[in-house]
């Protein structure tokens, strides 16, 4: 594997918009298995390139992929990618998460790009019980519902995100639709509307 297309961040993106796309959109119909065994070729090259050199919002990409890989394939392989995504994603919880519920990197985007991707894990795993670990699972929960309720209070007067630290509009999700995601995923945080 050699390119652009096979660099860990855009590999990662890429292979949760396929397998979200076939998990939603296309529920019952068959994925071709050109496509599948595309899938798994770029699952299996990721897990030897995971970007623990970069961290912050690269890293959690790159655990969401291998979660999302682990729990749409089954056998030993995908339960690897599953545990280590998992393990992942738990672990940079306590990291990347503050007490405060703000991500360490203090951008308003990234912390919207990064809450995101814990309520999509949190979505994926409730969709399919069983698979994951209670203690997993609830910090999962715990990230996403101290991360919406930072962001709740963060928002800007016109419930826009603040520009702040790297941070720029039409990149991450608005704060309205992300609250209105944790509200269906996790419940509301106190007060908070869309």
């Amino acid at each position: 594997p050699a390119g652009d297309g096979w660099e860990p961040y855009p590999l990662s993106l890429r292979a949760v918009n396929w397998m979200r796309y076939w998990l939603s959109d296309h529920a019952g119909q068959p994925v071709p298995p050109a496509w599948l065994d595309s899938l798994t070729t770029q699952l299996a090259g990721l897990e030897t390139r995971i970007e623990h050199h970069l961290l912050a919002n690269h890293l959690l990409k790159n655990g969401k992929a291998l979660l999302f890989g682990g729990i749409f394939f089954a056998g030993p392989r995908a339960d690897r990618w599953r545990e280590r995504g998992l393990d992942i994603l738990t672990r940079e919880a306590g990291e990347q998460i503050l007490p405060d519920g703000g991500h360490y990197e203090r951008s308003p985007m990234y912390h919207c790009i990064v809450l995101e991707d814990y309520l999509d894990a949190v979505n994926l795993v409730r969709a399919c019980p069983g698979l994951v670990p209670a203690a997993a699972e609830a910090a999962l929960v715990g990230a996403a519902t101290r991360a919406l309720t930072f962001l709740k209070g963060i928002r800007a007067g016109d419930g826009r995100i603040p520009l702040f630290n790297d941070s720029a509009f039409g990149i991450a999700p608005e704060p309205a639709e992300l609250l209105a995601y944790g509200a269906r995923v996790v419940g509301a945080p106190s007060g908070a509307t869309p």
